[in-house]
């Protein structure tokens, strides 16, 4: 037998012995612990109401403890119906400034369509796709976060009772709940972009192991808001005297509002910002040269600075225009007769000459008289 051959040959013999003794150990230790579990099993338990043996602690467990929490899966087709925009608009070539702003609008209104309860609720998923300064803004002061997810079970405080630790259940459901959505549907935003722009655009975003799929959708418009959708001078100049335009008071005060506030997102993407303050400003130089508000426009005026924001102007003058609008009422036409008939007792003592008033309506008589309007 040649040496190695001898060799493999021990430790093959040295193996199987290690196996016998595995087995031969294991056996005997379940013979021991079959024999502890029976001479346990022939001991009386204490009796009722006695102490518990020194060193054990009584342990209760509620069923709030060993629940485990079904969070639903978030599903892509479910949250792309619900998309006003299945596609986005399709850019040919270096994107301008106008495909650019179309582009986020859809993206926008497809974010916003996407319900959440992240980033202060009630925005859906516009934190995905807007920078985080133009969200707080937006928003009125929240942030968008998308919170590490916690697991499978959640953490109750100590000493919860059961209605706390079912509160808490239901709010890491919210929360996981909100992180999977959250997930699937960035990625469903990301891929209509990525359709909708030319690769030579924001290839430079690539990764070799991650590809796009950790590129923020709001990093994404950045980068092409950034490099190649450029804001020149004449849009800005543009954007200037449309904003200083004042309203059109016989369309509904809405229109100036979202004029007024597009005007503001441009200025912002040309990095010439309008501050809120400015916004708030030149609503109120519009709205007191209208004529329309009075002693309105005065209180409002009166108010501490801290109150004049834009949400609070917008909500005070749309009050104040649709209270003008009721004192000032013009109604569309309303005929009387123009003629004074003075009877007394059934008897007609006095009257003037009956006035003919000119009409000026196609289509329709072109004269009234009022005589034929008096009283029988």
């Amino acid at each position: 037998m040649k040496p190695h051959e001898k060799s493999a040959e021990s430790k093959n013999d040295y193996s199987k012995k290690m196996a016998r003794d595995s087995a031969t150990s294991q056996a005997a230790a379940g013979g021991q612990q079959r024999q502890a579990s029976s001479t346990a099993g022939n001991v009386a338990p204490p009796p009722a109401g006695a102490a518990a043996p020194s060193g054990q602690t009584n342990v209760t467990v509620l069923v709030m403890d060993a629940f485990v929490p079904t969070i639903p899966e978030a599903l892509a087709d479910a949250i792309e119906a619900k998309f006003p925009h299945k596609t986005l608009s399709k850019i040919e070539g270096q994107p301008t400034y106008a495909d650019f702003f179309l582009l986020r609008e859809e993206l926008f209104c497809n974010a916003l369509l996407s319900k959440s309860p992240l980033g202060g609720g009630g925005h859906g998923h516009l934190g995905a796709v807007m920078d985080g300064v133009n969200y707080t803004i937006e928003t009125g002061g929240a942030t968008w976060v998308i919170p590490a997810t916690a697991g499978m079970f959640p953490t109750f405080q100590t000493r919860a009772n059961d209605n706390e630790k079912k509160r808490a259940v239901a709010e890491f459901v919210r929360d996981e709940t909100g992180i999977k959505i959250a997930n699937t549907t960035i990625n469903l935003l990301r891929n209509q972009l990525l359709e909708a722009v030319d690769e030579n655009y924001y290839m430079e975003l690539y990764d070799n192991i991650f590809r796009y799929d950790r590129v923020a959708p709001s990093d994404f418009l950045a980068h092409i808001l950034k490099y190649y959708a450029v804001i020149d001078d004449d849009i800005l100049e543009d954007n200037k005297t449309e904003f200083e335009e004042p309203p059109d008071m016989s369309l509904p005060i809405d229109v100036y509002f979202c004029k007024q506030e597009d005007c503001q997102i441009i200025a912002t993407d040309g990095v010439i910002p309008i501050s809120e303050a400015e916004m708030v400003l030149v609503l109120q130089q519009h709205m007191g040269a209208s004529g329309l508000f009075g002693s309105a426009y005065t209180k409002w005026r009166n108010k501490p600075a801290e109150e004049r924001t834009w949400i609070s102007a917008k909500k005070f003058f749309r009050s104040a225009l649709r209270d003008a609008q009721a004192r000032n009422k013009i109604e569309t036409l309303r005929l009387k007769a123009n003629r004074l008939l003075v009877i007394r007792d059934g008897k007609l003592i006095a009257q003037n000459d009956p006035v003919i008033s000119k009409l000026f309506m196609e289509g329709r008589p072109t004269s009234i008289n009022s005589a034929d309007y008096e009283p029988s």
